[in-house]
């Protein structure tokens, strides 16, 4: 447990450096208006991957799950160290991605169920010696083709809303309109896949027909999708607007994740002293909201460092909390047979609608600011340069600079202006939750929620399959 929280303090510390340094290579490379893909591609890799994940490390163990993990972020960062352009680093960022998926689902998963070892081999003695699982359990238990038809589908239609303004005619371009009719056929065929074919949908029925484990995942990642649409340019932003380099536009940025950071094991302690999780879920969308709304005059143009870095603030307290608060009552509405699934689907539906995210943040950047920029330059201006090369920017001479800057405001303060909005409804989805006892032990939880009966049910026909493989692979 000690080294797994360790673990996952120099993981958070990885994940914050590397999506810094790569707003500066993508401003190096030319690039900075297409920032939202890389976090695109690794959410739909994480939609994908989460389940399979969480199914492979039945099968080789946990602690091995991670290591191979690991070593595929060590190659992603060592391609994108290496990387001349922008593609190079994307296909980095990809094989990074698929590692840091692995771990990021793992970790949380060992958390949940460290606690409950002794649990699980008082079973073993009680209902007999766990099966062991195979690859061919492993193909029966992952849907293989759902997730190809997912993976597929999220793509063709999230990556030309991004890159349109990149191809000739836009929306018009028949590249484009082939992707997003591809995409919406795709669609179609994971709909009926899933409701006709399928036996193992990736998201199970008893996960998403409780209501309060909804409720907490779907108010946890629209206030996700939040964070995720408002900082995917923040940092170009800063750097444009306030003629600053990286170094201080993170600084100006940091309030956001001192204060989540800062909230978060008080918020654990709170929850232990008053029993409670919905009430903080709600005090923490409340701080949320008021920092979100905050956020649109800080953000503008002209107001003070303090400002900013005060708004980024407010904001990290709120959804530190809920966020906390929200995974404890995930973990304490289900029997500890779910952790990992209630887990998982957690962090798919996290990434899908962060994909969402990116994409309408993306999609509003590379569509709005372009026509702002129209409006507010007189004379003739490189467009390429202005919306991807923030040293260029700031090169310019007064008043074409001054002009570039009001631009890159108004599309700015659109995005402010969605995030505050999906907060409101993140709110509205915690109204489904029940009251989750957090006075409950494990022992008396697991009867809730399914008792030694299911328990025993599960082991019996978990043997039962895994004799009928096992026969056949003889």
């Amino acid at each position: 447990m000690v080294c797994v929280i360790f673990a996952s303090y120099l993981f958070s510390v990885n994940y914050n450096l590397n999506y810094m340094v790569i707003t500066v290579a993508l401003n190096a490379f030319t690039s900075s208006s297409l920032a939202a893909i890389a976090p695109i591609i690794s959410n739909i890799l994480t939609i994908v991957l989460v389940p399979f994940f969480a199914k492979f490390s039945d099968v080789i163990g946990r602690a091995e799950v991670i290591t191979i993990a690991l070593l595929f972020q060590v190659v992603g960062y060592s391609v994108q160290t290496s990387s001349n352009n922008f593609e190079q680093i994307t296909i980095g960022g990809l094989v990074a991605s698929i590692g840091s998926t692995g771990y990021s689902c793992l970790q949380a998963v060992i958390i949940a169920v460290s606690p409950l070892w002794y649990l699980q081999r008082k079973g073993e003695r009680t209902l007999g010696g766990r099966p062991r699982r195979t690859l061919s359990w492993l193909w029966q238990q992952f849907d293989f083709v759902g997730a190809i038809l997912l993976a597929a589908t999220l793509s063709l239609l999230f990556f030309p809303l991004i890159t349109a303004s990149t191809h000739e005619d836009n929306f018009k371009n028949p590249l484009i309109i082939g992707c997003l009719c591809a995409g919406a056929v795709a669609l179609i065929v994971l709909l009926v896949w899933n409701a006709k074919y399928t036996t193992k949908p990736m998201l199970p029925k008893r996960i998403w027909s409780d209501r309060t484990v909804m409720g907490a995942i779907c108010g946890s990642i629209v206030s996700s999708m939040m964070v995720s649409m408002n900082y995917t340019y923040f940092y170009n932003y800063l750097v444009v607007t306030r003629k600053i380099d990286y170094p201080r536009a993170f600084l100006l940025a940091r309030g956001y994740q001192m204060a989540f950071y800062i909230i978060a094991p008080i918020t654990g302690l709170l929850m232990r002293k008053f029993m409670t999780t919905r009430r903080f879920i709600w005090i923490g969308l409340i701080i949320q909201t008021i920092g979100t709304i905050i956020m649109i005059p800080a953000r503008l143009p002209g107001s003070s460092d303090f400002f900013v870095v005060a708004s980024q603030a407010v904001v990290g307290l709120g959804d530190g909390m809920t966020s906390l608060a929200a995974m404890v009552s995930i973990t304490g509405s289900v029997h500890r047979r779910d952790y990992a699934m209630a887990i998982s689907v957690n962090l798919m539906l996290t990434a899908v609608i962060g994909s969402i995210a990116g994409t309408v943040a993306g999609s509003v950047w590379t569509q709005v600011l372009p026509q702002r920029l129209k409006h507010h330059i007189v004379g003739e201006y490189d467009e390429l340069q202005i919306m991807n090369n923030a040293d260029f920017v700031k090169s310019l001479s007064e008043p074409m600079y001054s002009q570039v800057v009001a631009a890159y405001g108004d599309a700015q303060k659109i995005l402010s202006i969605i995030s505050a909005s999906l907060v409101v409804i993140a709110g509205l989805f915690t109204l489904m939750m029940k009251k989750v006892d957090l006075s409950l032990d494990h022992d008396a939880q697991d009867a809730k929620f399914g008792g030694v009966e299911v328990s025993k049910e599960d082991a019996e026909v978990c043997h039962e399959k895994m004799e009928a493989i096992n026969e056949k692979e003889k």
